[in-house]
């Protein structure tokens, strides 16, 4: 059963949770994300003796209560006292053949170990170098590719560039033969000449036949003496060949 302690008559907020640590009264913020840290504020200090073996809350009254402590803490195992090594004095002394055997070993042990860095070394060193030479090869392939491939683009382009220029040169020639031929610019051009003369000329005899239509009728006068001569001269020779 829980007995009161102190009565404080707090109003309880249903947004906080409230407890008591170090005598005080404090309370903290309900939050359903695992990120938002909470707000935490101290009510009251009311600076309550707290014993052991105890859980001290807030009831729902708003006032201090305990309850006992059905599962209290184990108390703490005490620490291992730590072996401390054996005094100098204590410790047997070696002899100088154990020292010269465990120098020679330490020797031996490090020439070893330089013979393997050696080693290691070495076949770093060769497979650096085969590392390379496959690199430099993959680089010399790519190279050669792209030499390849520009000069079957720059052979592409010469003969692009050179069929350009014999199309360019036949439609010069072309052009230079029709503007010599009869049918070929100059003709157009003489062509729409021929058809405003001929639009004019027709113009003129409509004109023409307009103004003989509104004229009056000139009677119709004979052959000049000029051309009866001519006539009656050619007439005359006419006879003398047929006589001969």
């Amino acid at each position: 059963m829980a007995e009161k302690v102190l009565g404080l008559g707090l109003k309880r907020d249903p947004g906080f949770l409230y407890y008591i640590q170090n005598g005080d009264v404090w309370r903290v913020t309900k939050t359903e994300s695992e990120f938002a840290r909470p707000k935490r504020e101290r009510i009251a200090s009311p600076q309550i003796a707290m014993e052991p073996h105890f859980v001290y809350f807030v009831d729902a009254d708003g006032d201090v209560a305990r309850a006992k402590d059905l599962d209290p803490k184990p108390a703490k195992r005490p620490r291992r006292q730590r072996r401390t090594a054996p005094s100098k004095d204590k410790a047997p002394k070696r002899t100088s053949a154990a020292k010269a055997s465990r120098k020679r070993s330490a020797s031996q042990h490090k020439t070893r170990k330089v013979e393997l860095r050696k080693q290691q070394k070495k076949r770093d060193g060769t497979q650096a170098g085969a590392r390379r030479a496959e690199r430099r090869a993959v680089a010399a392939q790519k190279a050669a590719k792209k030499r390849s491939a520009a000069a079957k683009k720059a052979a592409a382009t010469r003969k692009a560039k050179k069929a350009a220029a014999t199309r360019s040169k036949k439609a010069a020639a072309k052009t230079k033969k029709a503007a010599s031929s009869p049918r070929g610019g100059g003709a157009k051009k003489r062509a729409v000449a021929a058809k405003k003369k001929a639009s004019a000329a027709t113009k003129k005899a409509s004109a023409a036949t307009k103004k003989a239509a509104t004229s009056k009728k000139k009677p119709a006068r004979g052959p000049s003496r000029a051309t009866a001569k001519k006539k009656s001269a050619t007439a005359a020779k006419r006879s003398s060949r047929s006589r001969k």
